[in-house]
C-alpha cells in the first residue's frame, strides 16, 4: 500500500513540478506563487524512501540501484537520461540569466543580490523576471527528484501485479 501512495505523491509532484517549470519559462502561472516552494519538501517525501529502499542491506543482488535500472521498463530509463541532461542544462541556463544573484526585496526595494552583496537595484519587471528564473533552475531539479520515485515505485506496484518476485 506504501508504494501505492507514494507512486501517487511522487506522480503529483512531478506533474505539478512541470507545470511550475514551464510557467517559469514563459514567466507566466503558478511559479510566481510562495505556495510552489512546498515541491522543495515534497521531494523528500518520495525521494528519501526511494533511497532507503535501494540501500537495505539484506540482499545486494535485488537492493541495488543496479536492480532497480534492470527492472524499470527501458522508455522510463530513457526518458529519466533526457530529462537528468535537460535538468543539468536548464541549470547552466537560468545561471547564465541570474546575472549572479537572486531577487529580492531589501527595505522596500527589489534588488539583486549575492549572499548579502548588493549586486544592483532592480526594477519590478526586472525582479519578477530574476524570480521565475530562480524557480526555473529549481524545477528543473524537481523534475528529476519526483521522476526517479514516480518509476522506482510504479515498477514495484507493476512487479507486486504480476506476482513475480520482488526485486527489494
Amino acid at each position: 500500500m506504501m508504494n501505492h501512495t507514494f507512486f501517487i505523491i511522487s506522480f503529483l509532484g512531478f506533474v505539478s513540478a512541470l507545470v511550475v517549470h514551464i510557467s517559469a519559462i514563459v514567466e507566466a502561472g503558478p511559479a510566481g506563487y510562495h505556495w510552489i516552494w512546498a515541491l522543495h519538501a515534497g521531494v523528500f517525501v518520495v525521494f528519501v524512501p526511494l533511497v532507503f529502499r535501494l540501500n537495505r542491506s539484506r540482499d545486494r543482488k535485488t537492493n541495488s540501484p543496479a536492480a532497480f535500472f534492470s527492472a524499470a521498463p527501458w522508455p522510463a530509463l530513457a526518458f529519466g537520461f533526457l530529462l537528468f541532461v535537460y535538468a543539468g542544462v536548464n541549470f547552466l541556463v537560468a545561471m547564465a540569466k541570474s546575472d549572479g544573484g537572486v531577487p529580492d526585496i531589501w527595505q522596500g526595494i527589489h534588488v539583486l543580490h549575492d549572499h548579502g552583496r548588493l549586486i544592483r537595484e532592480i526594477t519590478l519587471p526586472e525582479y519578477i523576471h530574476y524570480t521565475f528564473n530562480e524557480v526555473r533552475g529549481f524545477s528543473g531539479h524537481w523534475l528529476i527528484f519526483y521522476f526517479a520515485p514516480l518509476v522506482f515505485f510504479y515498477t514495484r506496484i507493476k512487479g507486486r501485479q504480476k506476482n513475480r518476485r520482488s526485486f527489494i
